[in-house]
């Protein structure tokens, strides 16, 4: 097991083990021209140890503002696709139908819907068309029966092809994928349903939102989707609850500020390298530019991504700059495209002093937080494979590290929620050995769902 220590790496250890004191390091931050959309940037200090192999960390925050003028009701063009498979029989299709038509009643008629029910086989419940036509969509959803098994791949697919031919530059494009059971029919490796959605959503600009139903759906690869489908993954422990989550979605669609928004940063040197990106999933091209799909942002939200780079050489010594650039389409201004920059530099020191005084405490916040959270992750998965022992030492190596951390920085409200949520799985583990299959697999599933939310800063 890799313990925290060797997690963390050198950069943290040299913070932590030696008498220092922060200070705030330069903040860069751009803002558009309705001052709608605020870009920022940080490093972690002003300076890197030439005689170190230490870690150099960038962290990059895009704020909407909450209280600027948006567009009313941004117009839609979504695809719901609802599990009908055997196991949705009951309460549970009969919630999700419910969920639906309230989707459905809180559509404009400028909107464009689809409808697809999927089991072993797909159904296209009602092909992609305007929302106007209310009263005959509800009675086509009446008409949705439980059967068979899940081709989750192909209901996902048919909803992605409704999406496209009605695609229009300026409404959301989404598809909203529901689900209670294990993907057993159609595309079910995890990898290959990972690059399909990866591939849709950078091809055509169509996002996928997962909602995972129950006990028994695969939450890991639900999760996964949305993460490449560029959107939102949801957990609901019971099916009276979906309509609140499908409002919950609906009323964040309606308030889209920015679509297609996409992060590059410029590596500044062969010299270094990339090793980790926390927050979202990156792709790295030839030419040394990180690209961060953030795809929609809306009103009042928060989007953020810690990068870590490692020098190739303890010798490196000259002045590094990284290049951040955000361009977006302005849905409140006609669809214009807007670029907004910023740029960090960081200097070479061989004086282990000046790099004790120049510590940014935001991104030494954000570092802890990303450590933290991915510790957390990696002990669910030791409880997952049933090494309970093996999940209490993760957690009590990295709440022991975060109590001596927090001594010299104080934490922030996500880095203390983070920390409560830490202590409170270590508890629920001590209960594992008493629950039944169905409580172990909701407690994980709530378990997961909360340190998404503290990953995403929801």
């Amino acid at each position: 097991m890799t313990t925290l220590t060797n997690f963390f790496g050198s950069l943290l250890l040299f913070y932590f083990t030696l008498n220092i004191s922060f200070a705030q390091n330069t903040l860069q931050q751009s803002t558009s021209d309705n001052k709608l959309i605020h870009f920022e940037s940080r490093l972690n200090n002003t300076h890197y140890f030439t005689k170190d192999t230490n870690y150099i960390y960038l962290y990059l925050e895009v704020l909407t503002d909450s209280t600027a003028p948006v567009k009313s009701k941004t117009p839609l063009n979504i695809s719901l696709v609802l599990d009908r498979s055997g196991s949705m029989s009951g309460a549970k299709l009969r919630y999700a139908k419910e969920a639906s038509k309230f989707m459905i009643d809180n559509l404009n008629k400028t909107d464009n819907i689809s409808l697809i029910a999927y089991d072993h086989q797909i159904q296209i419940v009602s092909a992609s068309g305007s929302a106007k036509r209310k009263k005959k969509l509800k009675k086509q959803i009446d008409d949705i029966y439980h059967a068979g098994s899940t081709n989750l791949s192909g209901g996902m697919l048919q909803g992605f092809k409704e999406v496209r031919s009605t695609f229009k530059e300026g409404y959301v494009n989404r598809v909203l994928l529901l689900s209670d059971g294990l993907a057993n029919k159609g595309i079910t490796d995890f990898y290959k349903l990972q690059d399909t959605v990866q591939s849709v959503n950078r091809k055509y600009n169509i996002t996928l939102s997962t909602v995972g139903l129950g006990a028994d759906f695969d939450e890991d690869m639900m999760e996964n989707l949305a993460e490449y489908g560029g959107a939102n993954y949801y957990f609901v422990e019971k099916a009276r609850k979906i309509t609140e989550i499908f409002q919950q979605e609906l009323e964040s669609l309606q308030s889209v500020v920015g679509q297609q928004m996409e992060l590059q940063i410029k590596m500044p040197t062969d010299a270094i390298e990339l090793r980790e990106v926390f927050g979202y999933p990156y792709v790295v091209d030839s030419n040394q530019l990180v690209i961060i799909p953030f795809n929609d942002i809306f009103a009042a939200e928060k989007k953020a991504v810690l990068l870590k780079f490692a020098k190739k050489q303890k010798n490196l010594s000259k002045p590094l700059t990284f290049k951040a650039h955000l361009s977006y389409k302005d849905v409140t201004k006609q669809m214009n495209t807007i670029l907004l920059e910023n740029e960090q530099q960081i200097m070479p020191s061989e004086d282990s002093s000046v790099l004790k005084m120049q510590v940014d405490t935001v991104v030494q916040r954000q570092i802890l937080l990303a450590k933290a959270n991915m510790q957390l992750q990696a002990a669910i998965k030791e409880v997952d494979k049933g090494n309970f022992a093996g999940a209490r030492s993760i957690i009590k190596e990295t709440q022991g590290f975060l109590d001596q951390a927090f001594k010299k920085i104080e934490p922030d409200s996500l880095l203390h929620k983070q920390y409560e949520h830490n202590i409170a799985y270590h508890k629920e583990i001590d209960k594992f050995s008493s629950y039944k299959e169905y409580q172990r697999k909701l407690a994980q599933k709530f378990a997961k769902s909360n340190n998404y939310k503290l990953r995403k800063k929801k």
